[in-house]
């Protein structure tokens, strides 16, 4: 079981439209704990369910917090960043992919927060190409897009499409090895198809 703070919870679960500075002293055991096992912030979430999406979308977006700013930062040392960026796959695996609505970023409602994260992480999350290059961990983020490419969930799929579009110009051939992971004979991202491919 992972460090689960439930002060931590609340600050990113709770008004979306407000920022919220979070505790120096605790914010990487925090972000560490959440990106090794997102089943606790699922679990406190759960009596109010669309607060897992506010959690989310605070939890990825920098404008809303610092968690995803460590994994730039060249403070905090290199094998930690590294080991961050991994637990991304986590978050993706047992947070989006088994509680996002499996629908494309055009099909959702205002409000839907959770897939609204998902499908933007890649715009909202401070991991741009040129940010988490210096950082040493571009490759890292690429291996993250393809274990998005490899998900059930559609929203998935897509919003690691988005990642490859930002990063596409600054490493192509690194963003060119993470579209080979993608099956796009795949029904579900069948509307992805020619935006794929323009890339490629």
């Amino acid at each position: 079981m992972s460090h689960l703070n439930p002060t931590f919870f609340e600050l990113l679960s709770s008004e979306p439209t407000r920022e919220i500075a979070l505790p120096e002293e605790t914010l990487l055991q925090d972000v560490s704990g959440l990106l090794s096992d997102p089943s606790g912030l699922v679990r406190f979430c759960a009596p109010e369910p669309e607060r897992l999406g506010f959690a989310a979308w605070r939890f990825c977006d920098s404008s809303s917090s610092d968690c995803l700013r460590l994994l730039t930062d060249v403070a905090v040392p290199i094998e930690t960043r590294l080991s961050l960026t991994g637990g991304l796959k986590t978050l993706f695996a047992e947070l989006f992919d088994p509680h996002c609505d499996p629908v494309l970023q055009h099909s959702l409602e205002p409000g839907q927060y959770l897939n609204m994260a998902c499908a933007m992480f890649w715009d909202i999350a401070p991991l741009g190409p040129h940010t988490a290059g210096k950082a040493g961990i571009a490759p890292a983020c690429a291996d993250v897009m393809r274990f998005q490419l490899t998900l059930a969930n559609p929203a998935c799929r897509e919003s690691a499409l988005s990642g490859v579009e930002q990063w596409i110009g600054v490493e192509p051939d690194l963003m060119k090895s993470v579209l080979e992971t993608c099956d796009f004979n795949d029904e579900p991202v069948e509307a992805l198809r020619k935006r794929a491919s323009g890339l490629a």
